[in-house]
């Protein structure tokens, strides 16, 4: 978009406003091209090559006699109805008041001795954020010694 922008000459035209500030600034606009390169290689891990989204995987599965990808989706849907993450709605059911609907995709990535795994994971950012205080159950080693030496 920003390149498109660019090469049209639309910095100053209305709606595209937001791109002056990527054109004086060279480093944050190397920033962004290397982002964009990085999103676009193809990656391997443990000689794998792991996709980038669900119709590239189940495409690595087309060119495979085993259906691996396939089956780490399978795998992730079953556990999540399982546990019964998520409720369907029936047909013309509005959305319970307080819930929100937010935007979902798979990661993927290959185990060590060759599984491969699949992630359903939810855009948590487009959620707000709760009412009340948010505890870390993060503790730092600092905090653990000083527990000990007051014990």
């Amino acid at each position: 978009m920003l390149r498109h922008g660019l090469r049209n000459k639309l910095a100053r035209k209305p709606g595209w406003e937001w791109v002056e500030p990527y054109i004086n600034n060279n480093e944050e606009l190397a920033n962004i091209i290397a982002a964009y390169k990085v999103s676009k290689e193809i990656s391997y891990k443990f000689g794998v090559q792991v996709p980038k989204n669900t119709q590239e995987a189940l495409r690595l599965d087309t060119a495979a006699t085993e259906k691996l990808w396939h089956n780490a989706i399978e795998t992730e849907l079953k556990q999540i109805n399982d546990y019964e993450t998520f409720r369907v709605l029936e047909n013309h059911e509005l959305m319970p008041i307080g819930y929100k609907r937010i935007p979902y995709h798979c990661v993927f990535d290959v185990k060590f001795d060759g599984r491969r795994k699949c992630r359903l994971v939810a855009g948590g950012h487009r959620t707000d954020p709760p009412k009340e205080d948010i505890f870390s159950g993060v503790v730092s080693m600092e905090a653990v010694r000083l527990g000990f030496i007051l014990a």
